[in-house]
């Protein structure tokens, strides 16, 4: 049994050290998240996430990839209520220069963040039953997140 626990683990560290996209949201991940707290377990289990996810969720306990994912989700519809609703399209009509530029940037930035939170609901719908505990050595688990991220990974590159 322990052999086949090992052999999970490589292949979960091998799956999130190849993947550059954040576990939670889809974003480019900049960085590593300890998914078990590190100031608890002193263990190094990581997912790759952008710095926004791993600020929002800090040293936060959740039992479940998909209490994570709804915490963020939660706390970027509460930060970003009001840019969630904004209609920027009606603003561009009769603006010129840099106003239709910046106009232009703040309706990009709206759409990634549905993009955002529109992953974030996806995982964590699909991430129901994920154990945080057990994540490492859960081979439907790794399967799970390592469909979602290649999904994300096809859909960035067919934009491209």
């Amino acid at each position: 049994m322990s052999k086949n626990i090992n052999r999970f683990k490589v292949r979960f560290k091998r799956i999130i050290a190849t993947r550059s996209a954040c576990v939670y949201c889809g974003a480019m991940a900049q960085c590593r998240e300890h998914y078990m707290c590190w100031s608890v377990n002193r263990v190094a289990y990581w997912l790759p996430a952008c710095n926004n996810c791993n600020m929002l969720l800090s040293d936060k306990v959740h039992t479940t990839l998909a209490e994570r994912c709804m915490y963020i989700s939660g706390r970027l519809r509460h930060t970003h209520r009001k840019h969630i609703k904004a209609d920027y399209s009606a603003r561009l009509e009769g603006t010129k220069g840099s106003i239709r530029a910046a106009v232009h940037k703040a309706i990009a930035a709206q759409q990634e963040l549905k993009e955002r939170l529109y992953f974030l609901d996806l995982m964590a719908a699909m991430s129901a039953n994920v154990n945080l505990s057990t994540l490492h050595c859960d081979q439907q688990a790794i399967d799970l997140i390592d469909a979602v991220m290649r999904q994300v990974e096809l859909e960035a590159a067919s934009d491209l």
